[in-house]
């Protein structure tokens, strides 16, 4: 019998640049970032953050506010009015999921990926007369009777709910931190871009790493990205080190 083992991807940058005299260590934004691909099924789910309005969303819209369903198609629909085009425009071919019939992507699909994908969760928000404070709440929480989340009355949920659009979004996981995840989003674009280009050749990846020295005169310092991949002809290695902006 022979077992054969998947490589540790890291453990294998890491002594890759340990040959060059430098210890390296995966970093919290480098942990946040491979999660953050994770959540989204990989680099290539990641596709969705190349639009405008889906980063201006994330941006406009901190961890403890709640959006409409009708102010997320505004902000997604719009994009970056500074770079004068609609961003759903640019993309409407772009590809994150599949569409029947090549259908043109539009700020409908784009949502509803989004919530496939957890980036956001849904809820009731309610302005409650006891305490005027208004509160979200989470869908798995939601219940016909509820507690104020600021004064802890509890009261009968019907009377309350809005007479429109009655859900509201938040962020949720990774992308509900306020510390804009770390800078993941340019870092896992960039590999998600390096990984379609590279297609045909055989690469690894690891995100943000700390490297400072073992055996090496280097200052401390970080990456953004490590990209290693195969040339498929002679079969020699390349490795990209890089920063995001």
């Amino acid at each position: 019998d022979l077992s054969l083992n998947a490589l540790d991807v890291v453990e294998l940058i890491k002594r890759i640049f340990l040959i060059a005299g430098i210890d390296a260590q995966l970093s919290k934004p480098g942990l946040i970032a491979s999660r953050l691909a994770q959540q989204m099924g990989g680099v290539q789910g990641c596709r969705v953050f190349k639009i405008g309005g889906v980063r201006m969303l994330l941006e406009a819209f901190g961890p403890d506010t709640s959006l409409s369903y009708q102010c997320a198609m505004r902000a997604i629909g719009r994009g970056d009015p500074a770079n004068g085009y609609l961003s759903i425009d640019k993309y409407k071919h772009l590809s994150i999921e599949f569409r029947p019939d090549r259908a043109e992507l539009n700020p409908q699909d784009v949502f509803s990926y989004l919530l496939k994908k957890k980036v956001y969760r849904t809820g009731l928000e309610f302005d409650w007369p006891s305490c005027r404070l208004q509160f979200w709440l989470s869908l798995d929480d939601a219940r016909a009777e509820i507690a104020c989340e600021y004064c802890g009355h509890r009261f009968n949920v019907a009377p309350y709910l809005p007479d429109k659009n009655v859900w509201r979004y938040r962020r949720s996981g990774l992308f509900g931190r306020a510390d804009n995840q770390e800078g993941a989003i340019p870092v896992i674009l960039t590999i998600q871009q390096l990984h379609t280009i590279f297609h045909s050749m055989k690469m690894l990846y690891a995100p943000a790493m700390s490297l400072k020295s073992n055996s090496t005169v280097v200052s401390k310092c970080e990456t953004d990205f490590v990209v290693l991949a195969q040339r498929p002809r002679d079969g020699k290695i390349d490795i990209a080190i890089g920063e995001c902006k």
